[in-house]
C-alpha cells in the first residue's frame, strides 16, 4: 500500500485529496496546523510547519509520497520582505533535508510564478513573478530542482467544484456563485476583461493519482491547467440568470503594476506523458451550478 502525507492538508484542495487517494487504496495521512480536522483520512496530526524542526515528529520512513500544499507566505499578502521569505524558507530547507528519498509532488502555482502573459504558457516559459507568493513559490521550485530527484512541481491554475465551500466564497467561481445564490452584490477590485484559467477538481485528483503512480524519471515539471481562456466577464455572463445589476466595481485598491492581467497555461505535456485528456469546463460548471439555484429557489417559492 503507498502511503501519502499530506502538509497543509485539512482546506479545499486536501480534503478533496485524502478522501480520492482513500478511495484508490491508498493509506493517507494528512498534516495542518489547525487543531480541528476537517478532512477524513486514516491519520491527522496537528502540526505548525513553520517551525524549524517540525519535521522531526513525523514518522517519515513509513512515508512513500509527500504531497506538499502548504503556503508559508499567504497569497494576497504585499507587505512582506526578503527576509521574511527567507525565514519562511528556512523550515521549507528543513523538511527537503528530511525527505529527499521519497516521490515528492510540490503544488506551486500557476498565475503568479508565469506572471502576466498574453500569450499561452508552456513549462519552459520563463518565470516572471510578481508578488511575494510568486517569489516564494519560485524559490521552492529551484531548490526542488536541485535537491529533489523524485520532485513533480505542479503548476496548476484556478481549481473549481467539488466541495468547494460556494458559502465562504472560496475563490472568484466560489465567489461569485455565492454572491449568486444569496443575491448578493458582487464588487469587482479588478477589472472584468482580467484573464485566467480554471481547472476542474475532478481533473486535478485525477492528474495528482497519476503523478504519484509515474515512475519516476527525475525531476518534472507539469502545468495543471483546462488551456482555456476565460475572463471574469465571461463568468459572470455563464449564470443563467441576468446579474449585471448586482454587479459593481471598485478598482480604488487597484495596483496595475502587479495584476496579472492574462494568464493562461498549455496543458500538452500533462495530455501526452500522462495520456489525461482535460474536457471539463469552468463555464458550464457556472450555468449548472446556477440553474440547480434558480431551481432550489423556484421550489421554496411554490410551498
Amino acid at each position: 500500500m503507498n502511503r501519502v502525507l499530506i502538509l497543509g492538508g485539512n482546506g479545499y484542495i486536501g480534503g478533496a485529496l485524502a478522501s480520492n487517494l482513500m478511495a484508490r487504496g491508498y493509506h493517507v495521512t494528512v498534516v495542518s496546523r489547525s487543531d480541528v480536522s476537517n478532512v477524513v483520512c486514516h491519520q491527522y496530526i496537528q502540526l505548525d510547519l513553520a517551525e524549524s524542526d517540525a519535521y522531526k515528529s513525523l514518522n517519515l520512513d513509513e512515508i512513500d509520497t509527500v504531497i506538499d500544499l502548504v503556503s508559508y507566505i499567504p497569497p494576497n499578502t504585499e507587505n512582506i520582505t526578503i527576509f521574511d521569505i527567507k525565514r519562511s524558507l528556512e523550515s521549507y530547507g528543513n523538511l527537503l533535508k528530511h525527505i529527499n528519498d521519497k516521490r515528492y509532488l510540490f503544488f506551486s502555482s500557476g498565475g503568479t510564478v508565469y506572471g502576466d502573459s498574453s500569450t499561452p504558457l508552456s513549462e519552459s516559459a520563463a518565470l516572471k513573478p510578481v508578488s511575494p507568493y510568486g517569489i516564494q513559490k519560485c524559490i521552492q521550485e529551484e531548490l526542488i530542482l536541485k535537491l529533489m530527484p523524485k520532485g513533480v512541481i505542479m503548476r496548476v491554475t484556478n481549481p473549481y467544484g467539488g466541495n468547494q465551500q460556494v458559502k465562504h466564497g472560496v475563490g472568484f467561481v466560489g465567489h461569485l456563485l455565492n454572491c449568486y445564490a444569496r443575491d448578493k452584490i458582487l464588487t469587482l477590485t479588478v477589472p472584468e476583461c482580467t484573464t485566467r484559467d480554471y481547472i476542474d477538481l475532478r481533473d486535478l485528483m485525477i492528474i495528482t493519482a497519476a503523478l504519484i503512480e509515474r515512475s519516476s524519471i527525475g525531476v518534472e515539471v507539469f502545468n495543471i491547467s483546462s488551456g482555456k481562456a476565460t475572463s471574469l466577464k465571461q463568468l459572470i455572463a455563464s449564470l443563467c440568470s441576468d446579474f449585471s445589476s448586482n454587479v459593481n466595481s471598485d478598482l480604488s485598491r487597484f495596483i496595475e503594476k502587479s495584476h496579472i492581467s492574462s494568464n493562461v497555461l498549455i496543458n500538452e505535456k500533462v495530455k501526452i506523458a500522462l495520456n489525461i485528456e482535460i474536457n471539463h469546463s469552468v463555464i458550464d460548471y457556472i450555468k449548472r451550478k446556477s440553474k440547480e439555484y434558480d431551481e432550489f429557489k423556484s421550489s421554496l417559492g411554490g410551498i
